[in-house]
């Protein structure tokens, strides 16, 4: 049922504590999942005679929650700093919203949280991230990536996956007591939506507990990161400094992406191909996404190939 009936349990009352806690903020509410929390939340908080300023490279619950809004939305060219500042100093509007991943979920890049951050304050905006890549991996209590910058003071909403480091499914926001009550009675994607079961909840709380206690799999996972940067670098797939554990390799033409995917999983690598719609075209790309199941063997064997069928 949905949570405004009764679909709201003690699993899901301890869940949310649980998680509130862990990512320091006052108050944490569930979605079914990731995208049914950004379709709900944005259009909750904005509307018409408000303006969004949305990063070109969002993820497509970003994307459809801001054509929900009725909100004018604003996109601003990838990471893309002067722009955004251009876009939003220049736009006259009741409220304004600053809204993007933090770790890209096919780029493999970070935002400028920092200076996203700096432009709220500047502006009088709003600060909604996605750190749905991000959470269970970064940060010295591995919040994500708005703890790793020290700007989660500057955060006005985050929105969370159970779905990623935490091995589970579900979506989940955090920000103030205030906020949270307004979006349980606003955000259309949870009143009208069933709850999350309350397996899942339990499931999702054992992943919680995991990273909380467990910094080694992160520690591990962030070494296999490095050590496939440092040998694909050398072969020139990938950019020296790429900073996190989703590795892109830059192809261009579909067929050929296909078919690097295809020769890699017969030589036992389950690489994913990613093209149009979700990449812009001539921008097909073979994802790599790393766990800290992964061993050092495995890497160094990926690696190894792939500089053969390159």
């Amino acid at each position: 049922a949905s949570p405004l009936i009764t679909g709201y349990t003690s699993a899901h009352k301890t869940l949310e504590q649980c998680f509130c806690e862990f990512k320091a903020s006052e108050s944490a509410m569930l979605f079914s999942s990731g995208f049914a929390a950004n379709m709900g939340t944005i259009p909750a908080i904005v509307s018409s005679g408000d303006a969004v300023f949305s990063d070109a490279r969002n993820h497509a619950s970003i994307i459809d929650g801001c054509r929900l809004s009725n909100a004018d939305v604003f996109v601003y060219r990838h990471n893309d700093i002067d722009h955004l500042t251009e876009l939003i100093t220049s736009v006259q509007a009741r409220r304004k919203l600053i809204v993007t991943d933090t770790l890209f979920s096919m780029d493999g890049d970070v935002a400028n949280l920092g200076s996203l951050s700096q432009i709220a304050d500047d502006e009088g905006a709003m600060l909604m991230i996605d750190e749905a890549h991000a959470t269970g991996v970064y940060g010295n209590s591995a919040r994500g990536l708005a703890e790793e910058a020290d700007v989660e003071s500057g955060v006005h909403i985050t929105v969370s996956t159970f779905s990623k480091a935490l091995g589970s499914v579900g979506g989940v926001v955090t920000g103030t007591s205030q906020l949270i009550n307004w979006l349980r009675n606003k955000a259309r994607s949870y009143v009208y939506s069933t709850s999350m079961p309350n397996g899942v909840c339990e499931m999702s709380l054992a992943g919680l507990e995991i990273v909380q206690s467990d910094s080694n799999r992160r520690t591990h996972l962030l070494a296999l990161r490095d050590r496939l940067v440092s040998r694909l670098a050398t072969n020139r797939l990938i950019d020296e400094n790429h900073p996190s554990h989703i590795v892109p390799i830059r192809i261009g033409a579909n067929d050929k992406t296909l078919s690097l995917s295809q020769q890699l999983f017969k030589a036992g690598f389950l690489v994913a191909a990613i093209r149009p719609p979700t990449v812009p075209d001539g921008e097909a790309m073979l994802r790599i996404g790393l766990t800290a199941s992964h061993s050092v063997e495995q890497i160094d064997a990926l690696a190894e190939v792939l500089s053969i069928v390159r």
